[in-house]
């Protein structure tokens, strides 16, 4: 049991290192969204608090820029519909 939990955080600690090689990108795009510099980092916050959440969803050794970016334009979109 302790050995799936090491494994387990073992794959989320390296999930997490590469999602955050992406980070300027995420910022880029959603200052582009937003138009505004601290809703853009708070899209990335969130964007990136999702994915985290969800990072057993991500396949690895696909693309995870794009797997963010998803999540981050799913998200702006949603914010702007409920508003």
């Amino acid at each position: 049991m302790a050995r799936g939990i090491e494994t387990r955080d073992k794959e989320k600690e390296k999930f997490s290192h590469e999602a955050m090689t992406h980070l300027d990108r995420l910022y880029r795009v959603a200052l582009h969204l937003a138009k505004e510099c601290n809703e853009a980092k708070d899209l990335v916050q969130e964007t990136y608090s999702r994915a985290l959440g969800s990072y057993e969803q991500f396949t690895p050794g696909t693309n995870m820029k794009a797997w963010l970016t998803t999540i981050l334009y799913n998200f702006w979109v949603f914010s702007l519909a409920s508003g």
